[in-house]
């Protein structure tokens, strides 16, 4: 574990994802049919790490839009236990399909949460996930990642396969970086980690998007860390196309009102209680197909 005393974390996934745009209407669905895929049904969080299972998904269907439904409720910890349920910790969703990268589909970090058990609170956080859809099809593993060091969380995670014409179909996805690299570390600098990479892809694909899901954790020794806002930089071929800045400013705006402990400071791209949201670049301008480029990402100094 980083010494959070001298570094912070950020949490890094940015995935590089194909599409084609629409043209075809081959394999047509009947719109607004709506199957329901149950990955984890009302399961106690009673363990740090990775909890994996195996989920069986349509097959040669289209789906207009596929929804993640991450539904976080409460149970009783056993008497005595601190902190049960009372922090704001990072969890992450991925579907791991065989021959394909596994990729990260979702990140929600938890709400400080104290009161929910008296009240029997719940939340459903929903999440857009068409992007993935060739990586939920078929009997597909997948992973939630929990990174709380307390208990009293539980989790039904579920999908909503909506049927139907999509704006583009999703063709493939392929991750870039994905880990935890610390943020302000002299000895070893995060771009030792955020190293460029490169791609190639070929018709029919014609949009590219690189999409990045980022958030920072921890402190450093002036208390900054995860209360600084820091920006980072997209090359592709080495020329800058994007600066972006990583920091959430309305934390006090959330689903999940009202919250305990300090749910209301702003943050390097999250909120207690809410969705890390991605940041989406466009990169079908400035590839080309049968081509290989590079992108790169560089952390403010």
């Amino acid at each position: 574990m980083k010494n959070l005393s001298k570094v912070f974390n950020f949490k890094v996934t940015f995935t590089l994802m194909l599409f084609i745009e629409l043209f075809s209407l081959s394999l047509s669905a009947n719109p607004g049919d709506t199957t329901w895929v149950t990955i984890y049904n009302n399961r106690k969080l009673t363990q740090y790490g990775n909890i994996d299972t195996t989920a069986s998904f349509p097959t040669g269907l289209r789906f207009r839009k596929i929804r993640l439904h991450y539904i976080l409720g409460r149970y009783a910890c056993p008497s005595g236990t601190q902190y049960c349920g009372s922090w704001d910790y990072t969890t992450m969703v991925y579907a791991r399909p065989a021959g394909m990268d596994s990729v990260e589909i979702a990140r929600i970090i938890t709400p400080y949460a104290t009161d929910w058990l008296a009240s029997n609170k719940k939340h459903d956080y929903i999440v857009d996930v068409t992007d993935y859809a060739k990586a939920l099809e078929g009997t597909t593993a997948m992973r939630f990642k929990y990174e709380g060091y307390s208990w009293g969380f539980t989790l039904t995670l579920k999908l909503e396969m909506i049927e139907g014409i999509p704006p583009m179909d999703a063709l493939s996805v392929k991750k870039v970086y994905d880990g935890y690299f610390a943020y302000g570390n002299n000895a070893n600098p995060i771009e030792n980690s955020l190293i460029p990479k490169s791609f190639t892809y070929a018709a029919p694909v014609n949009k590219v998007f690189f999409k990045n899901t980022v958030s920072g954790h921890g402190s450093d020794a002036t208390g900054c860390g995860e209360f600084c806002s820091k920006y980072y930089r997209l090359k592709v071929d080495n020329n800058m196309i994007s600066q972006k800045q990583l920091w959430r400013a309305d934390c006090g705006i959330n689903n999940v009102y009202p919250q305990t402990g300090t749910w209301l400071f702003d943050r390097a791209n999250w909120c207690p209680g809410a969705v890390v949201w991605p940041i989406y670049h466009d990169l079908s301008a400035v590839t080309t197909a049968n081509t290989t480029y590079t992108v790169d990402v560089d952390m403010q100094p």
